[in-house]
């Protein structure tokens, strides 16, 4: 049984059964179940305060037995579920802004690696042309640049 749910009066809903299935492999993690045609991520945990204790007595009054026995061999659980759909829209959009930050990275770096390219090849360039020149017997070829270093 359901001991709370938002919008729902206590007591009221059952869980699935495959969703009780689960529960009493023991395993705390998350599952996905199919709810008519939404799939729905359950994430479950087991209250250890509450498993099979007999010093903490949960529920019910002096007269039901259960009350008496501390709900002995009774295990509670935390259910958590949300529709999957809802569960991968931030996802999707965390992957979306990483992608477009991803690619403008790659062209500002391109830009800047062509940039200082550029700025280094061009000398290059003038010195390769300058001994060619003079490689091919032109000694009064002369290379004029102007550079900012002293």
């Amino acid at each position: 049984m359901v001991v709370f749910e938002e919008g729902f009066e206590p007591l009221s809903t059952r869980i699935a059964n495959s969703l009780f299935a689960h529960i009493q492999t023991k395993k705390n993690n998350s599952i996905i179940l199919t709810d008519g045609k939404q799939k729905v991520l359950v994430g479950l945990a087991e209250i250890k305060l509450t498993a099979g204790k007999d010093e903490y007595g949960f529920g019910g009054t002096f007269e039901f037995v259960d009350h008496k026995k501390g709900n002995a061999g009774e295990f509670w659980y935390i259910l958590c579920s949300r529709q999957v759909d809802e569960v991968r829209a931030p996802i999707i959009t965390s992957l979306k802004t990483l992608v477009a930050i991803g690619v403008a990275l790659v062209f500002v770096l391109a830009f800047v690696s062509f940039r200082v390219g550029r700025k280094i090849a061009t000398p290059l360039a003038i010195l390769n042309k300058a001994t060619q020149k003079i490689g091919d017997g032109n000694f009064e070829y002369r290379v004029t640049m102007n550079g900012q270093d002293v």
